[in-house]
């Protein structure tokens, strides 16, 4: 893959990429409003290959306290790099553009029903990878504490592969997708990244659709 970097189409994959992996913390700018928090579930996922992909993720953001619980924010990014085509390597690199995007407000009870479903969850550590560039990518990413509960994994899902993570994980995504098309709509959050350069004006609120499906 030639260099990118200083193009607009670099500049265009950067910030897709900074929006997919994600803020550290997002709030409400109203005081009288509690939605806010930090990531505490996270599903990713990545089609096509490493020079095209097609990346989606889909985070909760909460702040989990038992004496005071709280609704969640479902935070959903969407870029198709094939429609974003390197022929763009010309476009002035300060040329407008837009991610889709959508924030939706789902009830603390349907987060915690999704990380009871990955209790006991067996799974393995995989060190090697499959030469096919092509296969999907997933990512599952949960931290109810981030001292002590933590976990984090990347897989290539094999097609046809029926083990038990990828059927949790297909559940709880498809279930999410059900809630970013029906629970009611959030606007105006802020957004705190560990990066200050990440560009998150370019957020297109009205564009986003759940995408991608594991086959």
């Amino acid at each position: 893959m030639p260099n990118v970097k200083g193009t607009f189409y670099g500049r265009v994959r950067r910030t897709a990429y900074n929006l997919w992996v994600g803020p550290d913390y997002i709030q409400h700018p109203d005081p009288g409003n509690s939605l806010s928090g930090t990531g505490v579930l996270r599903l990713a996922m990545r089609k096509g290959i490493t020079a095209k992909p097609m990346i989606e993720s889909r985070a909760v953001y909460t702040i989990l306290d038992p004496g005071n619980p709280k609704d969640a924010i479902l935070r959903a990014i969407y870029w198709d790099n094939p429609n974003i085509a390197p022929t763009t390597h010309a476009t002035p690199y300060d040329t407008p553009f837009t991610i889709p995007a959508k924030f939706v407000q789902i009830p603390l009870e349907l987060l915690q029903q999704w990380i009871g479903s990955l209790e006991n969850l067996p799974t393995t550590i995989q060190t090697t990878s499959h030469e096919d560039d092509s296969m999907p990518i997933c990512t599952l990413k949960v931290e109810t504490n981030a001292v002590t509960s933590r976990f984090e994994k990347t897989w290539q899902v094999i097609e046809g592969e029926n083990s038990e993570l990828n059927r949790a994980w297909q559940a709880i995504w498809q279930q999410m997708g059900q809630a970013l098309q029906t629970a009611p709509v959030v606007t105006g959050l802020e957004e705190s990244f560990s990066d200050p350069k990440v560009e998150t004006e370019r957020y297109d609120l009205h564009a986003y659709t759940p995408s991608l499906n594991l086959p």
